[in-house]
C-alpha cells in the first residue's frame, strides 16, 4: 500500500468514526470489506494505524497544532473536522452522530485527517511520513494561507518530532496529552489510584486487550477447550483470576475453534467473568438480570447455577436482547425466563444483578473512540439512568437477598459515589464485604470494600462491582 493511499484511507476512516455511531471495530470491518483490493498485510497495517490514531489522537492533534504554531489552522477548519480533538469547539463533532452525506468535508479538513493518519503511521513504521510529505505538500489548500513548500515540509516534520516528544513526557502535568485523554476525563479517570500508578494505568488504556474466552462448564471443561485450541494451532493460556478463562495473546480467527461456535465457549473479558464468580449465584436461587444486554453474564450465571433455579432477564434495548435466547439454547442454559418489563409489584429475588449502562471508560483499550465520543452531558445522562435503575430494581430484592451493581467504568461518579448515594436513599441496604470472597485479591478492593479492576493491575478491562445486602 502506498503511503499516500494509507493516509487517504485513514482520513476516510477518521471521518466515518467522527460522524458515526458504530464501534470502531465495526467501522473498520465494514471499511475493509468494501475495499477488496487490499491484501492481508495492507489490512493489518491499516487496522493497526487506525487504532493507534484513535488511541493517541489528542497527542497527535496537539503536535500538529504546535508544529504549525504560526499557521492558524483552527481558525480555518470547520466544526466537522473535530480538530484539535481536545478543543472545546472540536470535541462536539465526535459526540453528535450525523449522516455523512449531510456533513461537509472541506479540503483542509480532509488534509488534516490525512496528516493525522500519516503521523500515526510514522509512529508504527518510521519512514512513512517522509514518503507521504510530498503529496501532503502538493495538496495543501493554498487558499488557506500561502506557504512555501520548504516551510510546509518543516511544519510537517516538526509535528512528527513534537508528537514523539509528547510520547516521552515524564511530567505528570503533561500526562493528559501523553496518553491522549481529554482534560475533563483525566481529572476523573485516575481517581482512587496512587499518583505513582497514573502513568502506567493510563498507558495501559492505550494498549490492546487480549482475546479472552470463557469455557461453558455446562457443556465442556477447560481442558477440553484447550485441546481444541491446540488442535487448531491457537495458543492459549489459563487466566490468572477467573476459574474458567482462557487467554490468547493473538486474535482468534472466526471458525478456527469449534467450541466457540457450538456453545462450549464464548468470548468474554476475564474481568467480566470474575465479577459473576464473585457474585456467585447459587443453584436453586431466583436471580434477576435486569440489564441483560447480549447475555454474556446471563449465560455465565446460568452455568454457575448449574441450570437449577430461575434466571429472569430483562433489558430496555430490544435489539441487544434479540439473540440472548438463541445463545442460551446453544449454551445449554435452560432456566432463562424473559421479563417483558420491570414488575410493578415487588418480587422476591434472592439476587438482582444490575450491569448498568455507563461511560464504558473501562473498555477504552478495546474501543478507543469512546474517549472522543464521551462528554460531560452524556456522563450526566448515564448517572441519571443508573440512579433510576437502582431505585426501580432494588425493591425486588427479598429481605436477606442481595443486589449486585456492576459497571465497565473507571469513573468514581458511576461507581463508589453512585453506591454511596443509593445507600443514603435506601438505608435498608448495606455493603457486603467482598474481601471475604476467595476470588478477590487485595489489590482489587477499593477503600470501601468494593471491587475495581484495572487493565494495568489485573490485565482485564476496567470493571466495578458492589454487592449490597437487604436487611432481613
Amino acid at each position: 500500500m502506498r503511503s499516500i493511499h494509507l493516509a487517504d484511507f485513514m482520513a476516510e476512516l477518521l471521518r466515518e468514526t467522527r460522524h458515526g455511531n458504530f464501534p470502531s471495530d465495526r467501522i473498520l470491518r465494514r471499511f475493509v470489506h468494501k475495499r477488496r483490493q487490499l491484501g492481508s498485510r495492507e489490512r493489518v497495517l491499516l487496522g493497526d494505524t487506525y487504532y493507534h490514531l484513535l488511541r493517541h489522537l489528542l497527542r497527535i492533534d496537539e503536535a500538529i497544532r504546535a508544529g504549525f504554531d504560526s499557521v492558524p489552522l483552527v481558525a480555518y477548519t470547520q466544526d466537522s473536522s473535530g480538530f484539535p480533538v481536545g478543543d472545546a469547539l472540536g470535541a462536539p463533532a465526535w459526540a453528535t452522530p450525523a449522516d455523512l452525506k449531510d456533513v461537509p468535508w472541506p479540503r483542509l479538513d480532509r488534509w488534516l485527517d490525512q496528516v493525522r493518519g500519516a503521523l500515526a503511521a510514522e509512529e508504527l513504521k518510521p519512514g512513512l511520513l517522509e514518503e507521504v510529505i510530498p503529496e501532503l505538500v502538493r495538496h495543501w489548500p493554498a487558499r488557506v494561507e500561502e506557504i512555501s513548500e520548504g516551510r510546509l515540509r518543516r511544519h510537517l516534520i516538526r509535528s512528527g518530532e513534537i508528537a514523539a516528544q509528547f510520547a516521552a513526557e515524564t511530567k505528570p502535568v503533561r500526562f493528559p496529552i501523553k496518553h491522549s485523554l481529554p482534560e475533563w476525563l483525566w481529572a476523573q479517570i485516575g481517581f482512587g489510584l496512587p499518583p505513582r500508578e497514573l502513568d502506567e494505568a493510563m498507558a495501559a488504556l492505550n494498549k490492546s486487550g487480549s482475546a479472552c474466552v470463557r469455557v461453558n462448564t455446562l457443556l465442556a471443561t477447560v481442558e477440553d477447550v484447550m485441546k481444541q485450541c491446540a488442535a487448531s494451532n491457537v495458543e492459549v493460556r489459563r487466566g490468572e483470576i477467573a476459574s474458567n478463562c482462557l487467554i490468547a495473546d493473538k486474535r482468534i480467527p472466526q471458525g478456527r475453534v469449534p467450541a466457540l461456535d457450538d456453545g462450549k465457549a464464548t468470548f468474554q473479558d476475564e474481568g467480566a467473568q470474575l465479577l459473576s464468580e464473585i457474585v456467585a449465584p447459587a443453584p436453586g436461587q431466583t436471580v434477576v438480570d435486569a440489564c441483560a444486554g447480549a447475555g454474556g453474564k446471563t449465560l455465565h450465571m446460568g452455568a454457575l447455577m448449574e441450570n437449577r433455579g430461575r434466571l429472569l432477564v430483562y433489558d430496555v434495548s430490544a435489539n441487544r436482547f434479540a439473540n440472548l435466547f438463541d445463545r442460551a439454547k446453544s449454551a445449554g442454559v435452560t432456566i432463562v425466563e424473559r421479563l417483558e418489563e420491570c414488575p410493578r409489584q415487588p418480587a422476591a429475588a434472592d439476587l438482582v444483578v444490575l450491569d448498568v449502562p455507563c461511560s464504558g471508560t473501562g473498555t477504552i483499550r478495546r474501543s478507543p473512540e469512546l474517549k472522543w465520543r464521551l462528554t460531560r452531558e452524556i456522563l450526566l445522562e448515564r448517572l441519571s439512568v443508573q440512579r433510576r435503575l437502582l431505585d426501580e430494581w432494588s425493591v425486588h430484592v427479598r429481605p436477606g437477598g442481595r443486589l449486585a451493581y456492576m459497571t465497565c467504568s473507571l469513573l468514581a461518579d458511576e461507581n463508589g459515589a453512585q453506591i454511596d448515594a443509593f445507600l443514603e436513599r435506601c438505608p435498608e441496604f448495606a455493603r457486603v464485604p467482598l474481601d471475604e470472597s476467595p476470588a478477590v485479591r487485595r489489590d482489587m478492593l477499593t477503600r470501601l470494600g468494593d471491587v475495581q479492576l484495572y487493565p494495568h493491575r489485573h490485565g482485564t478491562d476496567g470493571f466495578f462491582l458492589a454487592v449490597l445486602a437487604r436487611s432481613g
